[in-house]
């Protein structure tokens, strides 16, 4: 007479005819949670790096970069301020003009991507609401947004265009 299988000896054998092991679920299941503990690891460090690089930066630097250009102080203000609210990649260190949007934030450079943000942005910076002409006109003389710098002066045509 046969000895009697047990239920958890059916399981694994039904889980064998697939391939399927309790080292294989466990290697499974080590990488789904080591995955994003590595990845939120990585960004934790590279924030810090970040923050530790730019100790002595401020809204007055990030305001000098602009001072030649066609944009208000008032705006570029009010971009380094709130800008860092909508970024996935929140405000632990302060912004560069020359920060790529997409590398550092991961916004853009697709353009739904940036203007779901300048929907965000828009009303946050005291703005009114943008026609559809205005910021088509806006993106036709900024065609790609790649740094923090392209989308401060979008915002600034398309607050400029509100004014005439």
């Amino acid at each position: 007479m046969a000895p009697e299988r047990g239920l958890g000896e059916n399981r694994l054998e039904f889980l064998s005819v697939f391939g399927i092991n309790y080292t294989s679920i466990f290697i499974i299941a080590t990488m789904a949670l080591a995955i994003p503990i590595c990845l939120y690891l990585r960004q934790y460090l590279r924030q810090n790096s970040l923050a530790a690089q730019r100790s002595n930066v401020n809204s007055a630097a990030f305001l000098e970069y602009f001072r030649d250009q066609p944009v208000s102080p008032d705006l570029c203000l009010k971009v380094y301020l709130q800008l860092p609210r909508f970024l996935t990649i929140t405000g632990k260190f302060p912004l560069l003009p020359t920060d790529n949007l997409a590398e550092i934030f991961q916004v853009g450079p697709d353009i739904a991507e940036i203007e779901e943000l300048l929907g965000e942005l828009i009303p946050a910076c005291g703005l009114s609401c943008p026609s559809k002409e205005q910021v088509s006109k806006a993106f036709k003389q900024i065609p790609r947004i790649i740094t923090v710098a392209d989308l401060v002066r979008l915002l600034g045509i398309i607050d400029n265009s509100q004014k005439t």
